[in-house]
C-alpha cells in the first residue's frame, strides 16, 4: 500500500469498514503506519452528511453511485478504491465528469489471499480500464482450465492465485480448505499453495 499509494495519498483517508472485515486492516493501519490519519465513520455513505476532509476512500461501486447521486463525495477527495463488485464503465465516466477525483483504483482479492490481490489505477486523462489490473506484490495469478492447466490467451478459464497472501486455509473446515487450498504446481516453493476462486 505504502509503494502504491505513496506521495501523501494516505495521508487522511476515510475508514469506514468494520473491523471484522479484512479491508479495515488497509483503512485503517496503511495511513497510521505511514505518519497518515484517518476519519471514523460508521459507512461510507456518512459522507453525504457533514464536513468531511478526507483525501481517499474505499467502497464498493453502488455506495459510489449512491453518493454520487445526493453530490455525497466531499471535494477533498482524490482517490477512490473500489473493491467487491463488478465495475462500470458509466461509473467511471460519472465520477471523473462530476468530482475532482484524480484517481480511481479498481481493487480485487478474496479474504482468502489477504485483502488485494490485484489492481488497475485510472486517472482522468485515460478514464476506464475494463480489467482487473496486475497482480499486487508477492502475488501470482494463474488462469487454469478443469485439470488445473493453463488455458491459452483468450479461452476461459478460473482465476487460481498463489504467493505470500495466501492464507493457510478456514479454522474447522479441513474440507473445504482441501478443495480451495491446494498445492502450487507452478511455484518452486514445494510448501506453496495456491486458492481456488471460483471467478
Amino acid at each position: 500500500a505504502h509503494t502504491a499509494f505513496g506521495d501523501g495519498a494516505l495521508n487522511k483517508t476515510l475508514f469506514s469498514t468494520s473491523l471484522n472485515f479484512d479491508l479495515a486492516v488497509y483503512e485503517c493501519f496503511a495511513p497510521l503506519t505511514s505518519g497518515g490519519s484517518i476519519d471514523v465513520v460508521k459507512n461510507v455513505l456518512e459522507l453525504q452528511h457533514g464536513e468531511h476532509d478526507i483525501g481517499l476512500i474505499n467502497t464498493v461501486p453502488s455506495a459510489l453511485k449512491a453518493l454520487l447521486e445526493v453530490d455525497g463525495l466531499p471535494e477533498s477527495v482524490h482517490t477512490v478504491n473500489v473493491a467487491g463488485e463488478a465495475l462500470k464503465r458509466s461509473l467511471v465516466e460519472s465520477l471523473f465528469e462530476k468530482t475532482g477525483v484524480q484517481r480511481l483504483c479498481n481493487l480485487y482479492g478474496p479474504s482468502e489471499t489477504t485483502t488485494y490481490s490485484s489492481w488497475v489505477a485510472m486517472d482522468r486523462e485515460d478514464g476506464f480500464a475494463p480489467h482487473i489490473g496486475k497482480p499486487v506484490g508477492n502475488t501470482q495469478f494463474y488462469l487454469l482450465n478443469e485439470q488445473q492447466q493453463p488455458v491459452p490467451l483468450g479461452v476461459p478459464g478460473e482465476i487460481y492465485i498463489g504467493g505470500a497472501g495466501v492464507a493457510r486455509g478456514y479454522l474447522n473446515r479441513d474440507d473445504l480448505t482441501a478443495e480451495r487450498f491446494l498445492k502450487d504446481p507452478f511455484s518452486q516453493d514445494a510448501s506453496a499453495r495456491m486458492y481456488r476462486t471460483g471467478d
